[in-house]
């Protein structure tokens, strides 16, 4: 039983070390769709829209059952949707228009901090020093990784970003605390599904009230893009992710999914010859020693 046990967590880690590693093919993806033409909020629409709809035939064609939830769980998904989809991607791109990349991932992986305290808090996950360590060793890996010092110019235009940097990272550790919430009583599928939807609700109406046409971009490359942006990155990551969620503490799924910029940096790496300079180097050391301790403990 014991080895079940541990079997089951570690399963749990590979799952958020792949949908991590997934999820750090965004940049390298994203480049290549805004090439052929998409706006950010175009692209975070069709990614949505079309997993929803792939996700809906498969649920169909293989398990229609798991279309069924408490009609007095509506308002849960709604909120779970609209903040840790639809908002968090708004104040991620949001937080792009005024910082550097680098600066505003950095923000955006402050999750793991909301996540642990967020985790004590709700579902009295034990807080040790390991625990305490792996988190400060990913937060300075991801900071140093990101060069976010020194903040040149800092004036109210980057105080604004500031603020939308660290609101995606409070909103994407709600996708985590929401998650392991519904977990209890709903399957993956039906948690990403009903997930995706009210987060797609949420960018069509945001789109609608800026008054912005959806462009239909019908390249090669456009289609290819939003096809894997949608597929991998967002389905099949998602379903890693929460699969996993199931096994593990959600305060360890948060910090070790900070590996997502080291994989990030890789592919910048291989495919357009992105250097690290060496406290950049010390920085992915960082994040890795930290990784490496919440899955060994």
């Amino acid at each position: 039983m014991k080895l079940f046990q541990i079997t089951y967590k570690k399963t749990g880690y590979l799952m958020i070390f792949l949908a991590a590693s997934i999820w750090g093919s965004l940049g390298v993806l994203g480049k290549i769709a805004y090439q052929e033409g998409f706006a950010p909020l175009e692209l975070m629409i069709y990614r949505s829209i079309l997993a929803s709809l792939v996700l809906a035939i498969i649920l169909l064609i293989y398990k229609p059952g798991l279309y069924i939830i408490d009609i007095r769980d509506i308002p849960f998904f709604l909120v779970y949707g609209t903040l840790s989809v639809g908002i968090f991607y708004l104040l991620y791109f949001s937080s792009l228009l005024y910082l550097k990349v680098g600066v505003a991932s950095a923000l955006l992986y402050t999750a793991p901090f909301f996540v642990v305290i967020m985790s004590r808090i709700i579902f009295k996950e034990p807080i040790s020093f390991l625990k305490i360590f792996a988190l400060i060793s990913t937060i300075t890996g991801v900071i140093l990784l990101g060069k976010v010092f020194p903040l040149d110019n800092l004036n109210i235009l980057m105080f604004k970003g500031l603020m939308y940097g660290l609101g995606s990272g409070f909103t994407y550790a709600l996708y985590t605390i929401f998650g392991k919430k519904a977990l209890t009583k709903y399957s993956p599928a039906t948690l990403i599904f009903y997930t995706l939807i009210s987060g797609s609700l949420t960018l069509v109406l945001f789109l609608i009230l800026k008054r912005e046409p959806l462009n239909f971009l019908l390249t090669p490359k456009a289609i290819l893009s939003v096809v894997l942006l949608s597929l991998i990155t967002t389905l099949l990551a998602y379903y890693l992710y929460v699969e996993g969620l199931k096994r593990v503490e959600a305060g360890r799924a948060s910090i070790l999914s900070t590996i997502e910029p080291v994989v990030a940096w890789g592919l910048g790496f291989i495919f357009l010859g992105e250097q690290l300079t060496l406290l950049e180097g010390f920085g992915l050391f960082m994040i890795l020693i930290g990784a490496s301790i919440v899955v060994s403990n």
